[in-house]
């Protein structure tokens, strides 16, 4: 039981930071980079009238506009959501380690 509790929380973990990790993989593929002059604080899915955040910012408010799990995410209370400069790092350095393996 407890088993089965863990693995459903890690496959939705998974599904949680899948659309993150193809953010930055894009910007990576395209050589955009990933962070712009507001690049922090809470990320508002439908205020268009906000200031450009930098592309993986952007990318992610774009894809949250048509993923229902993205947005649940932005929109919730929680505090992880991987959108820091930390997380992007450690993704990038965890995507690297994978790739030169």
């Amino acid at each position: 039981m407890i088993q089965t509790e863990r693995m459903k929380q890690v496959l939705e973990n998974r599904q949680n930071i899948k659309p993150i990790i193809e953010a930055i993989m894009l910007c990576g593929r395209q050589n955009m980079p990933l962070r712009g002059h507001i690049d922090w604080g809470r990320l508002h899915v439908d205020d268009n009238l906000q200031n450009n955040q930098g592309n993986f910012r952007e990318i992610i408010r774009y894809r949250a506009q048509g993923d229902d799990v993205l947005r649940s995410i932005l929109e919730s209370e929680r505090k992880v959501k991987y959108l820091s400069n930390t997380s992007q790092n450690a993704i990038i350095d965890s995507c690297n380690s994978v790739l030169l393996s």
